[in-house]
């Protein structure tokens, strides 16, 4: 309206030199304006182009409204009732939703809907942790698994990157043989020679130790090495589905929680309340940042007896501290990976067990719990108050620490810093 009026003076008057400087100031401000209507044009043009090309990803609409946030709403409910009602740690790590869970994964889910739209994506850089133990036969669709998922990964992130001109996250796999004496090390070393990894951002570190150490102290080796913000774990004889590094990376990165959980499905049928409690165990399906290293940088050394062999539990007791220590993090309901049953391995002996609905309090019931069980968790209990022991205390160290900086914080709650 203002040109428009200011036009019609300039044309309606006659040329002096105030006017001619007022015609001149008209003309600039026309031609500013004709130019950032050509600039928003351009913008719409832009935005239809990348709507036709599907490259803005569509995320899941989740409201309190949609199905599957109120199924998840309604379990969280349910189950934290259960947990306040036992008030036992040891139950919300097997119930291990609550209500400030859902809001804390509803808000998440909003900003990752945004996120591609505005193209800003701060994905923090990650590293996987594969520990391998004589695993030949099962090590070659374990990383076809890995393979898709860093190529669906790859894929998603490079629709926005080719237009924002942003690279992708760095990526690092970190391979432990932990002195097996079949081929498991020639076959990882085969899938580093053949995938360079040069177009993706991903570097690979293998480590070939010559003993057996066990499973937590192979962890331990590669935990070592790890030099990126987020840390994946998966192991030799199971699978993640093509999505899983997108979606976790992706959540993980802009909600700034401390860990986020995802959940699994099994190869072979199990007990629909065992599968909850066997998903809540695995660390295949979460991911964690590296700060929380600062407070516990080792899974326990769990050992294992001629009788009993490996004893198992590692991913039990770490998964509890995270929960102690770091109590805000987020649990995902996609089952984003696969537990994977073969013969003779952690799922294939306890595959009876889980065929039947645990106790009220989580235990195992009387008709499956046989004598290796209870020797198997009373070696795993022993493990559990020494690890808690040993955190419990350096815990309370950083704490004083960070009280004398004046800066009361927990330690590894740092939040995202956005990359723009």
């Amino acid at each position: 309206h203002a040109l428009n009026h200011r036009w019609k003076a300039v044309v309606s008057t006659q040329s002096t030199g105030k006017q001619d400087i007022r015609m001149k100031k008209s003309l600039v401000t026309l031609l500013l304006a004709v130019l950032i209507v050509i600039v928003c044009l351009s913008e719409d043009v832009h935005a239809a182009k990348l709507k036709q090309s599907n490259l803005i990803v569509k995320w899941p609409k989740v409201n309190k409204d949609n199905r599957l946030a109120k199924a998840y709403y309604d379990r969280a409910k349910t189950e934290e009732k259960e947990a306040d009602r036992l008030n036992s740690l040891w139950l919300s790590y097997y119930h291990s939703n609550s209500l400030d869970n859902f809001h804390r994964w509803l808000s998440a889910w909003e900003q990752a809907e945004k996120a591609p739209k505005n193209q800003t994506y701060p994905l923090l850089s990650y590293s996987i942790v594969l520990p391998c133990y004589n695993c030949e036969k099962t090590l070659p669709e374990t990383l076809q698994s890995l393979d898709d998922a860093l190529k669906y990964l790859h894929d998603k992130y490079k629709q926005v990157f080719v237009l924002s001109k942003r690279t992708p996250p760095q990526g690092e796999i970190i391979f432990v043989n932990d002195g097996s004496s079949d081929k498991s090390a020639e076959v990882i070393q085969k899938y580093i020679d053949s995938h360079p990894f040069t177009d993706t951002n991903v570097k690979t570190i293998f480590v070939n130790e010559e003993v057996n150490t066990g499973y937590g102290p192979a962890r331990n080796h590669a935990l070592r090495r790890v030099h990126n913000d987020l840390i994946f774990f998966l192991d030799a004889d199971d699978k993640y589905k093509k999505e899983h590094i997108y979606y976790m990376l992706l959540v993980a990165s802009i909600s700034g929680a401390p860990h986020v959980w995802g959940r699994v499905e099994t190869s072979d049928p199990i007990n629909i309340e065992q599968l909850d409690i066997v998903s809540n165990t695995l660390l295949m399906a979460k991911v964690l940042r590296r700060e929380i290293l600062d407070l516990m940088p080792e899974f326990p050394d769990m050992g294992g007896t001629p009788e009993l062999g490996h004893i198992g539990g590692e991913d039990g007791i770490y998964v509890m501290g995270m929960l102690k220590y770091f109590p805000d993090y987020i649990h995902m309901p996609e089952r984003t990976a696969v537990y994977c049953r073969h013969p003779g391995n952690n799922f294939d002996l306890q595959y009876e067990k889980w065929q039947l609905p645990p106790n009220k309090d989580g235990s195992i019931p009387d008709e499956v719990n046989t004598e290796r069980e209870k020797k198997t968790q009373a070696l795993q209990g022993i493990a559990y108050k020494k690890t808690f022991s040993a955190w419990d205390k350096k815990y309370e160290e950083m704490m004083k620490a960070e009280q004398t900086d004046n800066t009361p914080k927990k330690p590894g709650k740092k939040r995202v810093k956005d990359e723009l």
